[in-house]
């Protein structure tokens, strides 16, 4: 049984292989072992309200939807990583792309893996409070796939400085890098001016969509 938040249909307004504002239906996990001081989902932090359902639940819900794109977040999703196979391998059977929001700071080695799978990994900068829960060196060479992304979450330009760093020594090879932003701290216009005078060029900038048009 998987301990779970909340489920809802809307637009994936994060950074994903199927691209942002297509629509997913979303499957929070309960509980989370970071505190990040810019989280927006704080209320999935424990487990106190959450609800149990089965893979078989969670996956007819998918069903019923009628959509072909699932994400599953948090919380994070990997304190679960157990309870979540079977679903996974429901969704993968059944060929419907899945996302999964990891905060980055649990480095399984029974990640499922298909390729309808796929992984976000949150990389905590400094001002999130977390970066010290961060293994770059095991996540470059053991646990990130071609497919999976790397999200920074860049609430200063430290933060951006710090990101650089991260890339320039263990990331350099990935393809599939995005900075979002913290708009109210450091909004998306001086991103993009900071990643032109640094010419870092290559990373897509991730604007939370469902914000934008007010959805959740």
């Amino acid at each position: 049984m998987l301990k779970i938040n909340e489920t809802f249909l809307s637009i994936d307004g994060e950074v994903n292989n199927q691209h942002q504002g297509k629509l997913s239906f979303f499957i929070r996990l309960a509980g989370c072992n970071l505190r990040c001081s810019y989280c927006d989902t704080s209320y999935s932090w424990t487990t106190k309200d959450s609800k149990n359902y089965s893979a078989d639940q969670l996956f007819g819900m998918v069903v019923n939807s009628g959509v072909s794109k699932v994400t599953i977040t948090g919380g994070e999703p990997l304190l679960q990583n157990k309870e979540l196979l079977p679903l996974l391998e429901l969704l993968a059977k059944n060929k419907i792309y899945t996302s999964i929001e990891t905060n980055g700071s649990i480095y399984s080695d029974d990640l499922y893996r298909s390729e309808h799978i796929y992984y976000i990994w949150d990389y905590k900068l400094p001002s999130s409070g977390h970066t010290a829960d961060m293994d770059s060196k095991v996540l470059c060479k053991n646990i990130l796939y071609e497919d999976d992304w790397i999200k920074f979450v860049i609430q200063n330009h430290n933060d951006f400085l710090s990101a650089l760093s991260v890339i320039r020594e263990y990331f350099f090879k990935h393809k599939n890098i995005a900075f979002s932003p913290v708009i109210n701290k450091f909004p998306c216009k001086t991103l993009i001016a900071t990643m032109i005078e640094y010419n870092i060029l290559y990373p897509v900038v991730s604007v939370q969509l469902h914000k934008l048009v007010d959805m959740k």
